[in-house]
C-alpha cells in the first residue's frame, strides 16, 4: 500500500482535482460577477463591467487619490481613467494582455478572490480590507503576487495621470513636459 505522501498518491489526488476542476469553475454561483457597472452605455474594448467596478474601488486606494464613484466628477474621472486603462490593455502584447484579463477574471470570481486575499465582496469591502489586500498583494512573499499587484498598479497609474483633466481636478501638478509625449501614447485621446 502507498504511503499516504507518496508520489504516486500525490499525482492521483491531483489528477482527480484536476478533472474536476472545470465542472468546479464553471457553476455558476462561482463565476457570478458580484459588482455592478460603473459605467453603463460606455463602451470598451477588452474592459467588462465587473473589471470597471473592481477597478474603480482599487483605483483610490491604489493611487491615493479621492474620488468618489457616486459624485458626477469623480465618475467622469473615473470612466476617464478606464477608458485610458482599456486603451492601453489593447496597446499590450497578446500575451501581456491575456495575462491581465486573466488577474481580472480572477479577481472578479467569488472563489478565486477569496483565494487571493478578499473574503468580502468589492463593494461591500472596506477601505481597510482593500488596503490590506493590496499590501498583502505588494509584499507577498509569490512573486507571482507582486508582479499582479505592480502590473495592476502600473496600469491604473498610466491611465489616471495620462488624461490630464485628472491630474487637474484633484490639484496634481502637470505632468512635466518631457513625460507627456510618453503618457499620450497610452492615452485614451481624452486630454
Amino acid at each position: 500500500m502507498d504511503s499516504p505522501y507518496s508520489r504516486r498518491v500525490f499525482l492521483t489526488h491531483s489528477a482527480q482535482t484536476l478533472g474536476a476542476l472545470p465542472t468546479l469553475l464553471s457553476s455558476p454561483w462561482l463565476l457570478a460577477a458580484d459588482t455592478p457597472d460603473i459605467a453603463p452605455g460606455v463602451t470598451f474594448k477588452h474592459l467588462r463591467p465587473e473589471d470597471n467596478s473592481i477597478l474603480v474601488i482599487l483605483l483610490p486606494i491604489a493611487l491615493g487619490v479621492e474620488l468618489n464613484p457616486l459624485q458626477p466628477d469623480d465618475q467622469r474621472i473615473l470612466v476617464l481613467t478606464l477608458k485610458g486603462m482599456d486603451h492601453i490593455i489593447d496597446q499590450l502584447s497578446d500575451r501581456n494582455r491575456d495575462d491581465l484579463m486573466l488577474l481580472l477574471n480572477l479577481l472578479s470570481m467569488p472563489l478565486t478572490r477569496t483565494l487571493l486575499g478578499l473574503w468580502t465582496k468589492w463593494e461591500k469591502a472596506s477601505r481597510d480590507e482593500v488596503v490590506g489586500f493590496l499590501d498583502q498583494w505588494e509584499r507577498s512573499a509569490l512573486s507571482l503576487k507582486r508582479v499582479g499587484y505592480q502590473s495592476l498598479v502600473q496600469l491604473m497609474e498610466f491611465a489616471f495621470y495620462g488624461v490630464r483633466t485628472n491630474t487637474k481636478n484633484i490639484r496634481y501638478p502637470d505632468v512635466p513636459a518631457v513625460m507627456q509625449p510618453f503618457l499620450r501614447r497610452f492615452s485614451a485621446g481624452d486630454h
